[in-house]
């Protein structure tokens, strides 16, 4: 026979839960469209920074936005892509993020944005590290001097 024990059940929110972040949030934020988007394409022989986003689909994207936001590099295996970034103020940041960092900011890609840039997890551990780095540790987007 097996003896009985007591099993004492606490139910605690998950970190998720805790730090849930709205559209409204990420409008207000854009670190992670900043953090994301510092690599070097001198590997590619490329001048600029820029967001690895590898074979990323990218289908809704018509050719002049791809022209004007994608960096490509083919070989005969493989294409590789990066999302092309800019240099504000001595950050880098994705091309495409328009406004203030921590402020208020915008996508102009969002509806066809990257594989990459979808499967980032709004309120995950990782934004909240980002948002943090960059000063914006409350949820509703007030800065602590960024």
């Amino acid at each position: 026979m097996y003896r009985s024990e007591r099993v004492i059940l606490m139910i605690v929110p998950l970190a998720n839960e805790l730090n849930m972040l709205t559209e409204e949030d990420c409008q207000k934020c854009g670190a992670c469209c900043s953090e994301f988007c510092d690599e070097e394409l001198e590997c590619i022989g490329r001048r600029g920074v820029g967001l690895y986003i590898g074979d990323d689909p990218l289908p809704d994207m018509s050719k002049t936005i791809k022209r004007k936001m994608i960096v490509a590099y083919e070989s005969p295996l493989f294409t590789d892509q990066w999302l092309r970034g800019k240099i504000v103020n001595g950050v880098p940041r994705c091309k495409a993020l328009e406004g203030e960092i921590g402020k208020a900011c915008s996508c102009t890609i969002y509806p066809m944005r990257p594989q990459t840039c979808r499967d980032f997890s709004p309120g995950s551990d990782r934004c909240l590290e980002i948002r943090k780095k960059f000063g914006i540790d409350k949820i509703d987007g007030e800065n602590s001097d960024y």
